[in-house]
């Protein structure tokens, strides 16, 4: 499974890491925030990907600062960076 991050117009976050998560979002200026995420919770074979799992349900739900530069997503607290890079289309053929 490849890291995904998706924001629809709902708003909701939908994506996927270890383990494939949603959750509806307020944002406030450049403040995130998820009011409940839902997540499948099967442990990955991928140790890192469990552990991410684990922050990203913890920084989105306490709120995080957005910052997107038309490349490079990322979602920041006074504990962590998560980076979403713009995936280029040749790697999904």
């Amino acid at each position: 499974m490849l890291p995904e991050l998706i924001f629809d117009d709902k708003p909701q976050v939908l994506g996927a890491m270890g383990n494939y998560f949603s959750g509806q979002t307020t944002l406030n200026g450049e403040q995130l925030k998820t009011k409940s995420l839902a997540m499948t919770y099967i442990l990955s074979s991928e140790p890192q990907l469990n552990e991410l799992d684990d922050r990203l349900s913890k920084i989105l739900s306490t709120g995080v600062q957005v910052s997107f530069d038309g490349y490079q997503l990322m979602l920041e607290n006074n504990q962590y960076i998560l980076t979403y890079l713009l995936a280029a289309p040749q790697y999904f053929r």
